[in-house]
């Protein structure tokens, strides 16, 4: 579990989106294939917010809303990019 501060969580954002989302809880979870993950949840009914894309941390993370515009991130190894 990681619980951020308001600036950390605006970072975080910055670096997987692009620009700060709306929400106060994100939940992350760290899977073997980012993309594909990203790509069955998308299929599930999950509205992709930002692309997979390489992070400072050397992951590739994608965002997503769940149910109720629940926010989702993936992560997983950089090296599932293709």
């Amino acid at each position: 579990m990681e619980i951020n501060d308001p600036p950390y969580a605006e970072y975080i954002d910055e670096v997987e989106v692009g620009h700060r989302v709306t929400g106060r809880i994100r939940v992350a979870f760290e899977v073997p294939d980012t993309r594909a993950t990203t790509a069955d949840l998308v299929d599930a009914g999950a509205e992709l917010i930002a692309e997979p894309n390489v992070t400072p941390w050397a992951t590739l993370n994608s965002r997503l809303h769940g149910p109720e515009q629940f926010l989702l991130s993936v992560f997983g190894p950089a090296e599932t990019e293709k």
